[in-house]
């Protein structure tokens, strides 16, 4: 797969057209033994179908794409082509970055379009002006600074260890990771050297059913040969907030929400228990008594007044 990313980079810095397609065709099962469903099974695939009907459904289109304009240049010179999406980030979204840019316009659709439109032409103005009058930036690129400098001689120093350090010897004929130094399993090792032809299967019997999408491959890598399975824990009782804590929450939250709230009614018709006491004893079991005897009960833990007669302008 290196080899193959390294062969698409030089030729899209080339602007060599059946390169490029090649190398995405390379590419195919690689990206669908990996996962990346929406580049294996949908955008590359459509893709290459339709730029191999090229030349009969789009004959100009081709003579130019052959000629290398599916890439940008941004100087003049050679091996400095780039995509369109690439070109396109580091021009018209740069731009569209600085206080000249999109800032406080892009929710007004005129705005943005005059931008657009006269985008070219205002950098072309600015770019002849500048030359005339000799006006260049003296800053230096953000890359060519002492701590970048220094930074970058201190990363070649450590590429050279590595690649200097054979991690392989013949005692450990399976994989390994040269980053880690992490011998894969037997299983990891058999995934991973069977991946093209696992992308492959995927990929025919996809085309032989006439399927959407492709089968899913799993793959078993040192991702997964390191992942930490997770301890199946008992079952514990959550901690719960007392019964009167949670009826002042919720009178709290009520009040809060701009609603009223009769605390003496809330509190008369929401019992702060887990089980009514009217119905349950303590210990959860049914009560047994009836209307009398919760009567009886109530007169003995409430202080009922009563008057003997009933007034006059009652009767």
């Amino acid at each position: 797969m290196s080899d193959i990313l390294h062969r698409f980079i030089h030729y899209q810095r080339e602007g060599y057209w059946a390169g490029d397609l090649c190398e995405s065709a390379w590419m195919l099962p690689y990206l669908t033994a990996a996962g990346h469903y929406k580049y294996g099974q949908q955008s590359l695939r459509l893709y290459l179908s339709e730029m191999k009907k090229l030349p009969e459904t789009a004959p100009e289109a081709h003579e130019a794409v052959m000629a290398g304009t599916f890439v940008g240049r941004r100087a003049d010179g050679n091996h400095n082509g780039v995509s369109p999406d690439m070109l396109l980030e580091q021009t018209y979204n740069a731009d569209a970055k600085e206080a000249s840019g999109l800032d406080g316009i892009t929710l007004n659709r005129a705005a943005r379009m005059k931008w657009v439109y006269t985008k070219p032409l205002t950098a072309a103005i600015s770019a002849e002006l500048k030359s005339t009058l000799h006006l260049h930036s003296s800053s230096p690129h953000h890359e060519s600074g002492w701590s970048r400098v220094n930074r970058d001689a201190e990363m070649v120093v450590k590429v050279m260890a590595a690649v200097e350090t054979n991690p392989f010897t013949t005692a450990t004929p399976s994989l390994i990771n040269i980053s880690t130094g992490e011998c894969a399993d037997p299983t990891v090792k058999d995934n991973l050297t069977s991946v093209k032809a696992d992308g492959l299967k995927a990929l025919s019997e996809s085309l032989s059913s006439d399927q959407k999408k492709t089968s899913v491959v799993k793959l078993n890598t040192f991702h997964t040969q390191n992942r930490i399975k997770p301890k199946k824990s008992g079952k514990t009782s959550s901690p719960c907030k007392s019964n009167e804590v949670t009826a002042l929450l919720r009178m709290t939250q009520i009040i809060a929400s701009g609603g009223e709230l009769n605390i003496v009614d809330f509190i008369g018709n929401h019992e702060c228990s887990d089980l009514p006491p009217s119905l349950f004893q303590e210990d959860g079991r049914m009560s047994t008594g009836t209307k009398a005897s919760l009567v009886k009960i109530l007169k003995e833990k409430t202080k009922v007044s009563s008057i003997p007669d009933l007034p006059k302008d009652c009767l």
